[in-house]
């Protein structure tokens, strides 16, 4: 058991440290920002071709609604 106080310390430690990269996965980052653009844009059209997929198809479902669609996700409603 820790004091109030204490445990809200621990808190932001931990916060800061989920959201703050290494650097050594910042400087990956930051050369595939700088290299990689043509394979990004294959990597984009590629998931908005299945987003596209999912959205003609799930009219051809009978009582099947879709209900969210994004890049990765998709939410439906069975009948």
């Amino acid at each position: 058991m820790t004091s109030p106080t204490r445990l809200s310390e621990i808190e932001k430690f931990l916060d800061t440290v989920t959201i703050c990269p290494n650097q050594l996965g910042q400087r990956g980052a930051l050369w595939g920002m700088r290299n990689l653009g043509d394979w990004l844009s294959g990597e984009r059209l590629e998931v908005l071709d299945r987003r596209a997929a999912i959205s003609e198809q799930m009219t051809t479902l009978p009582g099947w609604k879709l209900l969210g669609l994004g890049a990765y996700f998709a939410f439906l409603q069975h009948p």
